[in-house]
């Protein structure tokens, strides 16, 4: 069964590679929420007129570039517009050529470091795999260049490496991306003892690979290891926390991965994973980008209730599928999950209730799934198979 986890370790990148620009966000909708929206606007469009005034040739055109990336990323953290973050990418890659051999190994890492995070943000927008590569790939020469001065940093380059890399295990499922992922957590961890002001993220970020290996060797002290991480990880998050969220609903996943892999014949495992699930989608923004993620796993621990129960945790286990698919635009590779999980709860409630219609739409969702154009030829015969 494929149960998403969500990583709460962007938050240390954008602390450490994107200066704070922007005021608090007000806690409700009104009038302040839409002038903080107008004034972001405004000194996006400011910096975006800059670097022509000033091309290519002259001595600020890169330090007009650098003030337009910041804008844009400004931006994305309000908006979550796409086409925000393809732009950011491009130009921290044109900032890196101009620069090229006139900046320090410490500027210059922080450069490359910058750059990582705008490809992962898109990786986890639009879900292209040469992204997170090339990321994987900038991380590395980070993580080279890294000088005495930076040793204090080390932990988080470490940190955001094997973030990049177990996304990539989630989406090809090779098992050496999985085994140095845990290797690179765990010396970040060794880094940041009790008391650090990131442990709580290492903790939950942990978690997800250890819990993927419980899933593929069976091994109970994995995921017991892994729940005990994620309980760790809550304690430092309390109610209010922008991440509490996240961790919840890694929390959940892992008992819901226990319950599910263990046959285990009581339900407690289940009922808490749904109460997280709940939890965290309640303290979470609606348009979260892995938000689809969330919904789909609570989706499919509501599905496993109602094959128990037969209660009408399958109505909202159907919605939870179908709010996940208008998360995701037409070719995002996550819509071949959200369509075979959907086409699950259809199926669950037909064997109850045997509405034809309910067949129909389990077999529409087939189609879907199976066709989707990002599924490779092999995935095809797979579920075709199944």
């Amino acid at each position: 069964m494929m149960l998403w986890s969500i990583s709460n370790s962007f938050w240390i990148s954008v602390r450490l590679a994107i200066p704070t620009m922007q005021p608090p966000l007000p806690t409700s909708h009104g009038p302040a929420l839409k002038a903080i929206f107008k004034k972001i606007d405004s000194t996006a469009s400011l910096f975006h007129d800059a670097p022509a005034l000033r091309p290519q040739g002259y001595l600020d055109h890169p330090l007009s570039l650098c003030y337009f990336t910041k804008a844009l990323n400004w931006r994305y953290d309000y908006h979550h517009t796409p086409t925000d973050i393809r732009k950011s990418a491009w130009l921290y890659n044109e900032l890196l050529t101009l620069s090229r051999g006139h900046l320090s190994s410490e500027h210059r890492s922080s450069a490359l470091n910058k750059l990582s995070w705008a490809l992962d943000t898109r990786f986890t927008q639009c879900g292209g795999i040469d992204d997170l590569d090339e990321s994987i790939r900038i991380r590395r020469d980070v993580m080279s260049l890294l000088g005495p001065e930076e040793w204090h940093d080390r932990g988080t380059f470490l940190n955001n490496l094997a973030l990049s890399i177990s996304w990539r295990f989630n989406h090809q499922g090779k098992s050496h991306d999985l085994d140095e992922a845990i290797s690179l957590y765990e010396e970040a961890l060794r880094l940041w003892p009790v008391g650090h002001e990131y442990r709580g993220f290492l903790l939950d970020n942990l978690g997800d690979p250890i819990c993927a290996c419980f899933r593929k060797c069976g091994d109970i002290n994995d995921i017991n290891r892994a729940i005990n991480l994620l309980c760790e990880a809550l304690t430092l998050r309390p109610p209010g926390d922008p991440t509490r969220g996240t961790t919840l609903n890694n929390l959940a996943t892992a008992l819901q991965t226990k319950y599910h892999k263990l046959h285990t014949t009581t339900s407690k495992d289940l009922n808490d994973a749904i109460d997280s699930y709940r939890e965290s989608l309640r303290s979470e923004e609606l348009d979260r980008p892995e938000r689809h993620r969330n919904l789909i796993n609570l989706s499919l621990a509501l599905r496993s209730c109602f094959t128990q129960t037969q209660n009408e945790d399958a109505e909202e286990a159907i919605c939870l599928g179908q709010e996940s698919l208008v998360a995701l635009p037409p070719l995002h590779p996550e819509r071949h999950f959200s369509c075979k999980w959907l086409k699950e709860a259809y199926l669950s409630r037909y064997e109850v209730q045997c509405n034809p219609a309910d067949l129909s739409l389990a077999l529409e969702n087939f189609r879907l799934a199976s066709r989707h154009p990002t599924q490779s030829l092999p995935a095809c015969i797979v579920e075709a198979y199944n």
